[in-house]
């Protein structure tokens, strides 16, 4: 590529990466939310947390005049709730041990180290200052470790000297005690853990490492310069294996450093925020997999450190209004409060409270090689466009590490001195997933690249095409070929990206290979070099012909040559483009699944072993033969099977079959046809001729095993099952279901009162059907003979009135539907016979228990005293499903007389009259009935409630009743249609009668 191309990329690839950078900015603030400031009407500078016994969460935050402590319990509402005043200074640092506050300053007039007792907050904060007895008076900043040792770096006194003191806070929280001192180097600021000190040594530009296990004898380990030379703070992961750094200087870095062999300190990574901005990192803090940064004028981000050899910021919150370099902005941040919120301190914009979110990045690595070759590429550089980071950089290995901080889709420019530089697009989607991106560049210069995927085919006993892909820039190629083993190369020159190379000798082993000229000079290397072997000759099949032509199928045949493998057969329709083809080891092949009447051609060719092929033949053509058949008829039913229509065919197969839905593939499914004939058409077709013939189906309909359900009363014998035959399959099926069955009879002579289940199944095959009922078994009606006479309807010498028949009161459905009778019978008249009385209910009871209703049924009270049942029979009330031969309690209950019961059980069915009228005692209990006559019995009138008891509610009733008439009404005794004075007579002289138990509502 010439050095204008490669400028012009450059500039478009600073110009992007400009524009990307200044969007990015725009954006500054995310992953860390603001909750509430302090702004102090002076600069601040340290700050440090603390949380109380309580769990409340404060603030110590360093000002130029003192130590302002505030309540950040309630982030979005912090409050100062006490201030130690001090010195004027602008350098003032905090740490906390247990539930004391530990300050220094670079004011000699402060008086020494001042500890600040929190135990008491919020309502105060004791302080006092403690020169420990060696007469301690400045120090830059002061770090306490986990045993409770103070380190006072870049510290003065006037009894031992200046330099890192060592005290014991934990033996006297309030007066810490001397330990010793580190002399060795001037330390700015320092962390400790495990008795190793890491000093931040900024004038000498560097870290130590110092063993302070015995704290009066320091020993230095190990020292590391810092990329800056200015080294300000440092900070090691909880494991130890890895340390931060800041340098104090514009445009500085926060580095990254594999500590875990000191004596092979490691740096591994580099971060800037807003790279060349001038921003400078103040401190860096480790939180778990994160790093929290003081970022002066830039504020404050968060570093995704999960892995230390790829820092990627993931969070960033701008406090300051300040840009650029210098010492404006943010000095410290805190970020190990139980609530997660970090403070942070900006020396002119005062206290922050943020609440971080935790993210982990988007990772992005993989290797990045020549694409000639796949040699790595070292010092290439990789920039995610729209990441306002460093670009990250191959190691030797042409490995990398980078990534993003918000999920996105990217564009990843990949450069490299000497190569084309490229731009791949790729989507940083998942938090904390590694996406694996490898990258080939091509070299950049004249003919730099060969020609490459050098390919032989169409490999003949004498020639071979030969191809490969173009080189950027080339004019020509000069292809060398040679047999394999031999010395001397024959040359052929050609423009394209293909040659064929002729007159080779056959079963011979050739190498070749190709170099691209670009002009003036310029020739690329030789490709790799390609072998192939070209195949010794094979004579061409001969003497083709066709035998044993059918419609379908034709024997092909044509000369053997000796010594064949095998050979090649393709074949065709003749004037088709494409081929068929398939192999055989014979000098014959048969063809299947013609056409008939159809034109083929086809040829062969020789397989001579070791990918040796001849040429083809000739093409030889030849035609399939006419088909011939014929066909029967046939007959079935529609439930049969579904008939294969190919029964019925004698002669050539493989044709198809139409005539209606019915018909699918050679299936002929007569479900659901209506009875009559059907055509079925064959139909053979080739491409010369159709052949077609029709046959006829008869179809016929499926029997019919329908019959209706009936009810089968013991008393009448066997039934005749065929009598209830429905269906078109009547007769000649079978009757099954149980012992009941008798060949077409149903027996229920030893059956109980049920259900019994009856099944008839008539055909056979897919045409038997069959078809089940229950069929109920039943008592005959068991007859009743009652007769008795009412009171109020009493007519000497005797029979009763029909006075409410004559006048039409009667009602036509029985009255007992209703309380305190509540019986729920449909017995109901169509017309009243002349000698009806009225309506009555009778009810029969269990003789072992008589208050046990075992059957209930409305009837018809005649004038003589014969109780009919409703359906017209004068004699008898009957009962259904009632077992003969039993013996019951007989109870009549009318709707204003006192009911009676049976004195005693009757055998029904009777022949004689159960007659209540005879004498009184015919009905259980004393004095149930009144003597209407010499000799005659009656039901005691006036229980106009239905009762049981005449009593005064009857009275009752009958008052609000009176002079009712036309009416069927309960008052209404004497049943005649009106309620009057004759009816307050029976009355009165029923009053106080009281029915049996057993009858009583």
């Amino acid at each position: 590529m010439s050095s204008n191309i490669n400028f012009a990329l450059k500039l478009t690839f600073t110009l992007l990466c400009a524009l990307l950078l200044a969007g990015q900015q725009a954006a500054a603030q995310y992953n860390l939310t603001f909750r509430d400031q302090i702004d102090y009407p002076q600069n601040v500078n340290d700050v440090w947390g603390y949380v109380s016994s309580s769990g409340t969460e404060y603030a110590l935050v360093g000002t130029q005049t003192g130590i302002s402590i505030v309540n950040v319990s309630n982030p979005d509402n912090i409050t100062e709730v006490q201030f130690i005043a001090g010195v004027d200074n602008t350098w003032r640092d905090v740490d906390v041990w247990q539930n004391r506050a530990y300050v220094v300053t670079e004011s000699s007039t402060a008086g020494g180290l001042l500890v600040i007792d929190l135990s008491n907050l919020p309502v105060s904060a004791p302080s006092a200052y403690t020169q420990m007895g060696f007469g301690f008076t400045t120090a830059h900043t002061i770090w306490i470790d986990e045993n409770g040792i103070g380190y006072l770096f870049g510290a003065n006194s006037s009894g031992m000297g200046s330099g890192t003191f060592m005290v014991n806070i934990a033996a006297n929280p309030a007066n810490p005690t001397y330990l010793g001192k580190y002399s060795a180097a001037y330390v700015h600021d320092g962390f400790v853990r495990n008795d190793t000190l890491w000093s931040g040594e900024i004038y000498a530009g560097r870290f130590g490492v110092v063993n302070v296990t015995n704290k009066s004898a320091p020993a230095v380990m190990a020292t590391q310069s810092t990329p800056n030379a200015f080294t300000h703070n440092t900070w090691t992961t909880n494991n130890g294996d890895y340390l931060f750094t800041t340098d104090e200087v514009n445009n500085s870095y926060v580095t990254a450093y594999n500590v875990s062999d000191i004596t092979n300190i490691t740096e591994i990574d580099r971060y800037q925020h807003e790279p060349g901005s001038g921003v400078i990192p103040h401190n860096v803090y480790v939180k778990n997999n994160f790093l929290i940064i003081a970022y002066y004028t830039a504020g404050v981000t968060i570093v995704d450190a999960t892995y230390p050899n790829n820092l990627i910021e993931v969070a960033h919150y701008d406090t300051s209004p300040f840009s650029g370099g210098g010492f404006n902005g943010v000095w410290a941040a805190y970020g190990w409060l139980p609530s997660g919120n970090i403070l942070v301190t900006d020396r002119q914009q005062g206290l922050f409270v943020l609440t971080p979110t935790y993210v982990q990045a988007c990772y992005l690595q993989g290797m990045v090689s020549n694409a000639v070759g796949g040699a790595a590429i070292p010092n290439a550089t990789i920039q995610l466009l729209g990441v306002a980071a460093l670009p990250a950089t191959t190691n030797f290995t042409g490995h990398y590490a980078t990534g993003a901080g918000i999920a996105d889709t990217y564009d990843v420019v990949v450069s490299a001195p000497g190569f084309y530089t490229d731009t791949v697009t790729v989507a940083l989607t998942t938090p904390g997933v590694i996406t694996t991106l490898n990258v080939s560049l091509l070299p950049d210069g004249p003919c730099a690249i060969p020609p490459g995927n050098l390919t032989a085919s169409n490999i003949t006993d004498n020639s071979v095409t030969l191809s490969w892909t173009a080189t950027p820039g080339a004019n020509s190629y000069n292809v060398q070929y040679r047999k394999s083993g031999t010395a001397t190369w024959t040359t052929a020159t050609t423009s394209g990206t293909t040659i064929n190379l002729s007159g080779l000798s056959d079963n011979t082993s050739y190498e070749v290979q190709v170099q691209a000229n670009c002009g003036s000079g310029y020739l690329s290397a030789f490709s790799g070099i390609v072998s192939f072997n070209t195949p010794p000759s094979c004579p061409a099949p001969g003497g083709l012909s066709v035998s044993n032509i059918t419609p379908y199928s034709a024997k092909l045949q044509w000369n053997a040559i000796f010594n064949v493998v095998g050979y090649t057969l393709q074949y065709r329709q003749a004037g088709a483009a494409t081929w068929q083809q398939t192999t055989t080891s014979n000098n014959f092949f048969t063809l299947s699944n013609l056409l008939p009447c159809t034109g083929y051609e086809f040829r062969v060719f020789s397989n001579c072993g070791s990918g040796i092929n001849s040429a083809w033949s000739v093409i030889f053509g030849f035609s399939t033969a006419t088909p011939a058949f014929s066909l029967a008829n046939a007959t079935l039913a529609t439930c049969q099977i579904p008939l294969n229509l190919n029964t019925l065919l004698t002669g050539t197969g493989g044709g198809t079959w139409t005539g209606g839905s019915h018909i699918s593939g050679n299936l002929f499914n007569p479900t659901g046809l209506a009875s009559g004939q059907y055509p079925a058409i064959y139909t053979i077709s080739g491409t010369n001729c159709t052949v077609s013939d029709t046959s006829t189906v008869t179809v016929t309909p499926a029997p019919d095993a329908a019959f209706t359900d009936t009810t089968v009363l013991i008393c009448n014998g066997a039934l005749d099952l065929n009598t209830l035959l429905t269906g078109t399959g009547t007769g000649g099926g079978t009757w099954t279901g149980g012992g009941y069955i008798a060949g077409n009879f149903f027996v229920p002579d030893a059956l109980n009162p049920g259900l019994y289940a009856v099944t008839y199944t008539v055909g056979s095959g897919s045409c038997q059907t069959l078809f089940t009922r229950q069929l109920q078994v039943a008592y005959c009606p068991l007859g009743a003979k009652v007769t008795a006479l009412l009171q109020g309807a009493y007519m000497p010498p005797d029979s009763m009135r029909t006075r409410l028949r004559q006048l039409n009161l009667l009602p036509l459905q029985q009255p007992y539907n209703q309380p305190p009778w509540n019986y729920n019978g449909t017995e109901t008249a169509t017309q009243f016979a002349p000698n009806v009385v009225d309506w009555v209910l009778l009810e029969l009871r269990n003789a072992a228990d008589n208050t046990q209703i075992v059957a209930q049924k409305a009837a018809l009270l005649l004038k003589d005293g014969t109780i009919a049942d409703v359906n017209g029979n004068a004699e008898s009330v009957f009962f259904d499903n009632l077992p003969p031969n039993t013996t019951y309690y007989i109870a009549l209950r009318h709707r204003n007389h006192l009911p009676v019961m049976s004195a005693v059980p009757v055998t029904l069915p009777n022949s004689v009259p159960y007659n209540f009228s005879t004498a009184a005692q015919q009905a259980m209990g004393t004095n149930q009935q009144i003597a209407v006559a010499l000799g005659v019995f009656a039901l005691k009138a006036a229980d106009f409630n239905a009762n049981g008891i005449i009593s005064v509610a009857d009275f009752n009733l009958y008052f609000l009743q009176t002079s009712a008439t036309g009416q069927y009404s309960p008052a209404d005794a004497e049943l005649n249609g009106s309620v009057t004075i004759s009816d307050f007579n029976l009355y009165a002289g029923n009053r106080s009668a009281i029915g049996i138990a057993q009858l009583r509502y």
